[in-house]
């Protein structure tokens, strides 16, 4: 599927008549008069109308999600929808990913590669059928389902027994030449966020073609580049769910820190969205990747900070960007005395 851009173009003609010496001045008489609206062309003056195509290019379609689940050290498992891309499970994982299948179910490990160089937190521990741990895994990773071409969703029976494979978090101690895996209890086990919490959640009105969606952003940075990575979550009946990207990743441009280019899927909402909650400025140069062009945005990072202070905060401080801080209050002279 394609979208085209079409000009349509009508054309309004009157013959007028006017006397002169001269035919430019003929012409003039009637151009002043056009000007001073003393002929006015109307439906009544229509000839003929053309239809040409002045550009074409791609759809761009709406990005997979695939159901899987998300495992991180000294937590349970979570159910979450995530897109296919490799820039999706890269962000999952928190950088180069690496797949095992040590299964003989249809399902897959995605997994950061450079975890244990990298000193990422221990997660869980792969056994042997004998129930011996051979592998340690670092860091966040995904249970995914696979397909003939790439990762699916897990099957609702695969979901259940990789949750309870994975459920109770551990802890590891070196016992000679081998690695003990430790459950911990579930008091050591980092809860999620209770429901007074989720509450407070900034979300604000975004309509787009198909409707009007509630929704909050989050703030990240791109495993490839570092650029400022804004994502949108919707909050429905069912819960938050992950709704789109707002940023796309073009680490050929170098930008600050606080700018970044806004994802062709839906951009003419976007860029409305942005200038109704005030979120940045919209600058007036273009990324280029292939056949799309992306508008550059630079983000005001206090405004983001209402809708995610944590993670405004941690890429603030990853990228040098100087915070706000509440001024001191002065004192009461009366009080100091």
């Amino acid at each position: 599927m394609k979208e085209y851009d079409v000009m349509i173009k009508e054309t309004l003609q009157r013959k007028v008549t006017v006397e002169a010496k001269l035919r430019y001045e003929a012409e003039q008489m009637v151009t002043d008069a056009w000007n001073h609206q003393d002929y006015v062309l109307g439906a009544e003056d229509f000839t003929e109308v053309s239809f040409d195509t002045v550009e074409e290019r791609e759809c761009s379609m709406p990005k997979e999600k695939i159901k899987v689940l998300l495992v991180r050290p000294n937590a349970y498992p979570e159910k979450v929808s995530i897109g296919t891309e490799l820039e999706d499970l890269q962000k999952a994982v928190g950088g180069y990913i690496e797949v095992t299948y040590p299964f003989s179910e249809e399902v897959g490990l995605v997994m950061n590669e450079e975890g244990k160089l990298n000193g990422l937190s221990l997660n869980r521990a792969l056994r042997s059928e004998d129930g011996d741990v051979y592998d340690v895994i670092a860091g966040d990773f995904l249970v995914v389902g696979l397909t003939d071409e790439n990762f699916g969703s897990l099957t609702p029976e695969q979901m259940d027994k990789f949750e309870a494979m994975f459920h109770q978090p551990e802890m590891f101690a070196k016992m000679g030449r081998s690695v003990m895996a430790i459950p911990l209890t579930d008091d050591q086990v980092e809860q999620p966020s209770d429901s007074s919490v989720q509450e407070e959640v900034k979300t604000v009105p975004l309509n787009w073609e198909f409707g009007e969606e509630t929704v909050s952003l989050n703030v990240a940075d791109y495993a490839y580049g570092g650029g400022l990575y804004i994502g949108i979550t919707s909050y429905g009946e069912d819960g938050p769910e992950p709704f789109a990207d707002m940023t796309v990743n073009l680490p050929a441009y170098t930008l600050k820190p606080n700018e970044a280019f806004i994802s062709d899927d839906m951009s003419r909402d976007l860029l409305n969205f942005i200038q109704e909650n005030k979120l940045g400025e919209i600058l007036s140069f273009e990324g280029k990747s292939g056949y799309g062009s992306y508008k550059a945005v630079a983000f005001d990072m206090e405004k983001l900070k209402e809708f995610d202070p944590k993670g405004v905060s941690k890429f603030m401080k990853d990228h040098g960007m100087p915070e706000k801080t509440e001024p001191a209050k002065k004192k009461n002279k009366d009080m100091e005395r």
